[in-house]
């Protein structure tokens, strides 16, 4: 790995003209995550890369907007079904985190407004309501989101209440990572879609 990711604390701040403190916070956020981690190739420039990323370039990849087109997001939705197809139909229509996705009851649904209020996300594996009522916001809820709450709403209910649920086991996702790993990568792989991360369902959305 790049001398970069084998820094202390201290050592990262002392790099932090170079770096930018925005890429540092992000990076550092990221690495502790245990997380696939960034810097932007221009931040390398001036520390021996050569404007490219080092090291394992399977662990470093960009975090920037790389949305998908709507061929690609057929393709994608084609490789899924059940829970899951909806998991995804549903992120790609409405824009939330996967682990505010998690999160996600029945009752945040208001289908006679069509919106959604989110209120709450799953942060290491634990549910967790915003600190005050001005961390809610209020998403409005487009026909492919609708059809696909729809569809959700027609399948068997799961045993806790939560709206996406882990089929295997019949109750809410453990965490976001298991959701990557499980469904997403598979469905990429599936599809023949160039991979980029799940966070990029929000740019597509955006």
């Amino acid at each position: 790995d790049h001398w970069l990711f084998q820094k202390t604390l201290a050592d990262w701040f002392k790099f932090r003209p170079k770096l930018g403190m925005d890429s540092v916070l992000e990076a550092l956020k990221l690495y502790k995550a245990d997380q696939r981690t960034i810097v932007a190739p221009s931040y390398w420039q001036g520390l021996g890369c050569g404007g490219q990323r080092c090291g394992d370039t399977r662990r470093y990849a960009l975090r920037e907007s790389q949305p998908f087109g709507q061929t690609e997001v057929d393709r994608i939705l084609a490789a899924l079904e059940g829970v899951e197809r909806n998991l995804y139909q549903f992120s790609l229509e409405a824009g939330l985190r996967t682990s505010e996705l998690i999160a996600l009851i029945w009752n945040d649904f208001d289908m006679e407004r069509k919106v959604i209020h989110v209120r709450r996300a799953c942060v290491r594996c634990r549910i967790k309501e915003t600190k005050t009522s001005s961390g809610w916001r209020t998403v409005p809820l487009y026909k492919s989101a609708q059809e696909a709450i729809t569809s959700q709403l027609s399948l068997k209910p799961n045993t806790d209440g939560y709206v996406f649920f882990d089929p295997k086991h019949n109750r809410r996702w453990a965490g976001d990572q298991v959701i990557r790993k499980r469904v997403w990568m598979k469905a990429i792989e599936r599809s023949g879609v160039k991979y980029r991360n799940p966070y990029q369902t929000r740019h597509t959305y955006a």
